[in-house]
């Protein structure tokens, strides 16, 4: 059993799907590390992976374990990071995440032509995420995702590749009306619904593991 007091939960966020409010009251409600993915600055891969690298050394250097919590996008980041350094991250829950986000064949044009980091992390996956990589680094036991047949963004071809095995379908319930309401108004996607309720609910009980 691991001790609540080894494990740090960095979220990763994605492109467009939490607002920078948002994601601080969800951060704080769940007790975990925000990562600023800065998407659309004009910062590149290297430079995002490294700022998150020096987050996780000081992570590492208070003897703790990291876990990822990867959001659309952020969860392609995820990816990466672990693809990098697969003794630095101990696991990842993807939340309707890009685990696949196979240039070919999705069209992701609008999201890499707003930022071009993004463009370079699904390059990066589309070239290496290998099944040897994949064997290597142990990520099909790394790996949990959460997903949605309703995702209007993100397809299931892309949250749930085959060599996933830890996979939960999720249904959008909304079960805090008051948020879901709020995002209506702002006719926000099911994908931001479906995040919303698995961050608050499944991830939750999730880190309640822990605690």
């Amino acid at each position: 059993m691991i001790s609540p007091s080894k494990v740090q939960f960095i979220l990763l966020r994605g492109l467009e799907d939490l607002p920078d409010s948002l994601s601080a009251t969800i951060s704080l409600s769940l007790g975990v590390e925000p990562f600023n993915s800065n998407w659309f600055d004009k910062e590149n891969l290297k430079t995002k992976l490294y700022r998150l690298n020096n987050e996780v050394d000081k992570v590492l250097r208070q003897g703790k374990i990291v876990y990822f919590i990867g959001v659309s996008a952020g969860a392609a980041l995820a990816l990466v990071y672990a693809l990098r350094h697969p003794k630095k991250v101990s696991f990842i829950y993807s939340v309707c995440g890009l685990l696949d986000p196979n240039l070919n064949r999705l069209n992701l044009s609008e999201l890499t032509n707003k930022s071009h980091s993004f463009r370079q992390t699904a390059e990066y996956l589309t070239q290496h995420l290998t099944s040897q990589i994949i064997q290597k680094g142990n990520l099909t036991d790394k790996i949990s995702t959460y997903s949605s047949t309703k995702d209007d963004i993100v397809p299931l071809a892309a949250s749930e590749p085959p060599w996933v095995t830890i996979k939960k379908r999720v249904k959008v319930k909304n079960r805090f009306p008051r948020i879901s309401r709020l995002l209506h108004k702002l006719h926000i996607t099911n994908h931001l619904s479906t995040i919303t309720d698995v961050l608050l609910e499944d991830i939750n009980q999730q880190i309640k593991l822990f605690l």
